[in-house]
C-alpha cells in the first residue's frame, strides 16, 4: 500500500515535471493541454481536449458522490445517532450534494485562475490537517489496529 503511494506520486510528478517541459516550448502565455498536444500530435489535439474533459467530469462526479456518502455520516459521527432523527435533512445524501453544489458552481465560473487562491490555501490547510489525523491514528496509543485479514484483488 505505501509502495503504490509513493509510486503513485512519483509518476503524478515525473508527470507534471515533462508536462511543465513541454508547456514551456508554447509560445506566449498560451500553455494549455491542447497548446502542448498541438505541439507533440497536431492532429489529435481535439481528442486530447475531449479525453481531458470527460476525465475531469467523471472525477467531480465521483466526488460529489463520496460527499453524498460520507457527509450524513460525518453528521452521525459528530451528533451521534441519539440526538438526530432518522429523516433529517442531514442524513440526506441529496442535501449534501446540492449543498456543495451551491459552493462549488460559483468558483467554477471564477475569470482568473488566481481567484482561487484563498480556496487553494483552504484545501492545503484540509490535506495538512488529514495528514495530522492519520499519522495520529497510527501512533496513538488508543487505537487498535484492526485484524489482519486477507486480500482479495478480484471478488
Amino acid at each position: 500500500g505505501s509502495f503504490m503511494i509513493f509510486f503513485a506520486a512519483f509518476t503524478s510528478g515525473l508527470g507534471l515535471f515533462f508536462l511543465s517541459r513541454s508547456a514551456a516550448r508554447t509560445k506566449g502565455r498560451n500553455s494549455s493541454f491542447f497548446a502542448v498536444s498541438k505541439l507533440t500530435y497536431p492532429k489529435a489535439a481535439l481528442f486530447f481536449d475531449i479525453a481531458i474533459a470527460i476525465k475531469c467530469f467523471g472525477v467531480s462526479i465521483s466526488y460529489l458522490i463520496i460527499v453524498g456518502d460520507l457527509m450524513p455520516q460525518v453528521v452521525i459521527a459528530i451528533c451521534g445517532r441519539g440526538y438526530i432523527d432518522s429523516n433529517s435533512l442531514l442524513l440526506d445524501r441529496r442535501f449534501w450534494i446540492t449543498a456543495s453544489m451551491i459552493v462549488i458552481v460559483p468558483l467554477s465560473f471564477l475569470k482568473r485562475l488566481d481567484s482561487l487562491r484563498h480556496t487553494s490555501v483552504i484545501a492545503l490547510i484540509a490535506v495538512v490537517y488529514l495528514v495530522f489525523i492519520v499519522i495520529y491514528h497510527y501512533f496513538g496509543p488508543d487505537f487498535e489496529a484492526p485484524p489482519k485479514d486477507k486480500i482479495h484483488f478480484i471478488n
